[in-house]
């Protein structure tokens, strides 16, 4: 049966200005453990003016390891001061922040792409493109999935002011209608009975450009972003 080793408990008194010296050297030797320091009813002492800041660096390095999935080398004995200590961190610091603020952007503009890409080609399933859907005062659209196609002739009772168009993607139907404002709310009315869902197109409303174009466009986008992530 494994047993720790026996220990002593360890009360130091020194002058400041050897106190970390003899902690450095109780460290190399392997001959102390170190508990935390909290204040008692005996606390006669007060943590060494750099054991804070050093605390302050420790907590940047480990959540600097935390982030970059690293296992600190305990092995490896490196020698320095406080200050280059501070700037190392500092320095590793911003450059981590900088690179995952880079990964997340790549990460964020990958979904974007997809996103784009799967309403390109409802578009080009619909003969449409991306500079169809223009907001205006006069003209409502609607755009999205069904469960069932719409009727085109209810549509048509509402105005012969209208466009609809109907396809198939992925095994599912979709439309586009276009149609007089002031007909808004009846449209929905029946596109609803069709199980309607609505699709934004805010993502793709900048893309100019026919759909076959914009697909290989985005592919390569998709590419490249990949390989910058």
């Amino acid at each position: 049966m494994l047993k720790p080793e026996p220990m002593t408990k360890l009360f130091i008194v020194a002058p400041h200005s050897r106190l970390k010296s003899i902690v450095d050297t109780l460290h190399d030797l392997k001959l102390a453990h170190f508990i935390e320091h909290k204040k008692d009813e005996f606390d006669i002492c007060k943590p060494q003016p750099s054991f804070e800041k050093t605390s302050g660096l420790l907590v940047s390095a480990r959540s600097l390891l935390t982030m970059l999935g690293v296992e600190p080398d305990h092995d490896k004995k490196l020698s320095f001061t406080i200050s280059e200590l501070e700037s190392d961190i500092s320095k590793i610091k911003t450059d981590v922040t900088t690179l995952f603020s880079q990964k997340k952007q790549a990460e964020d503009d990958l979904v974007l792409i997809e996103t784009q890409k799967k309403l390109v080609v409802i578009l080009d399933a619909l003969s449409l493109s991306s500079e169809d859907f223009i907001d205006s005062d006069h003209i409502s659209y609607f755009f999205g999935s069904l469960q069932n196609q719409v009727d085109g002739d209810e549509l048509q009772k509402l105005t012969d002011r209208m466009l609809v168009k109907q396809a198939q993607v992925d095994n599912k139907p979709h439309v586009a209608l276009f149609i007089e404002s002031s007909k808004e709310s009846e449209a929905l009315k029946l596109l609803q009975q069709s199980g309607f869902a609505d699709i934004d197109v805010s993502s793709i409303k900048s893309l100019k450009g026919h759909p076959e174009v914009l697909l290989e466009v985005l592919s390569n986008k998709k590419i490249d972003t990949a390989r910058k992530l």
